[in-house]
């Protein structure tokens, strides 16, 4: 079995927090707010037990380009599970410490 620490590696090292901005039809601003991980295919068994770790996320599978797979959260809940988390785990160092700050930031959690 893997550890937090161990998957907080993972996401420092592999892991996208993004959002988007944009206007829909009706003209209101909204916002997307999600978290990835994206790997080779290979690899899918190893984001398969981060995604049972953690008890959040869903995993897909693509051939675009090449084979990987993707673990993702996109619901508000479990995202704001994920920051749980994270932040009581020690959090990240360097850049990836920054890009976490502005995104939590950004989106009022």
């Amino acid at each position: 079995m893997i550890s937090i620490k161990y998957i907080l590696g993972l996401i420092e090292g592999e892991g996208c927090f993004f959002y988007n901005k944009y206007i829909n039809k009706k003209n209101w601003t909204q916002v997307q707010t999600s978290f990835c991980i994206v790997m080779h295919r290979r690899d899918s068994n190893l984001l398969r037990l981060v995604r049972k770790i953690l008890g959040i996320g869903k995993i897909r599978e693509y051939d675009y380009e090449s084979p990987r797979v993707i673990f993702s959260i996109t619901n508000k809940k479990d995202l704001k599970r994920l920051i749980k988390i994270i932040d009581s785990n020690g959090g990240f160092f360097g850049y990836k410490k920054a890009q976490y700050i502005k995104w939590k930031k950004d989106n009022s959690f």
